[in-house]
């Protein structure tokens, strides 16, 4: 008897723990995005970076049909299923002033209607990642979360991602060169110092 009713306090207590923590996440609205990933890349120094979005007709906003992230199968399938609602994004470019230097970094902001939903999202994503990222490629920073992940290739074609949650938001920092080659070296801390501008403009808002 005295183990059953132990029992009982160890489940309530936790519970009490797990309610109190869900508290505490950060809920953010459709109205927070555009602020979420409104900072400029950080790096590479004295870079004289362009908000580049919308120089193509594309919009800022998406939804998972052009959301440039996701293509039609199962993972947007469990994006969908996990309660997404809108993303935003902010893409900068330096190419118009360095000639041929096609880097990009994109910033991206996923909005769910919970918490809950963004950490399933994120899981999926991250099972994704697992699955189609170079062998030796991926990323992990501590500091984002033990649910963060993200992934680089150095190859000719250079590509870096990170992607983690804060409350009902999963933000995506992206590091290339629009899929051709260029001399994108230091994609990676250029990735790392990204994410860490976005995570602290997220903790900042909310």
């Amino acid at each position: 008897m005295r183990f059953v009713s132990f029992g009982v306090v160890v489940v309530v207590a936790g519970s009490l723990v797990v309610g109190a923590a869900a508290a505490r996440e950060p809920v953010f609205s459709i109205a927070s995005l555009p602020r979420l990933v409104a900072p400029k890349p950080p790096l590479p120094n004295n870079t004289p970076w362009i908000d580049d979005t919308t120089s193509d007709g594309d919009s800022r906003a998406f939804d998972l049909q052009s959301s440039w992230l996701f293509d039609p199968g199962p993972l947007m399938n469990a994006v969908r299923r996990a309660g997404f609602q809108c993303g935003y994004r902010r893409l900068w470019s330096a190419q118009k002033f360095k000639p041929y230097d096609y880097r990009t970094v994109t910033g991206y902001a996923l909005l769910f209607r919970t918490a809950a939903g963004a950490r399933t999202a994120l899981t999926a994503m991250r099972r994704d990642d697992l699955k189609h990222s170079p062998p030796g490629g991926f990323l992990r920073w501590p500091e984002f979360g033990d649910e963060s992940l993200g992934a680089a290739d150095t190859g000719k074609e250079p590509l870096a991602f990170y992607e983690w949650r804060v409350g009902n938001v999963v933000l995506v920092a992206q590091v290339d060169c629009g899929g051709t080659e260029c001399h994108f070296t230091d994609l990676v801390p250029v990735t790392h110092a990204y994410a860490r501008v976005l995570d602290a403009r997220a903790k900042r808002t909310s």
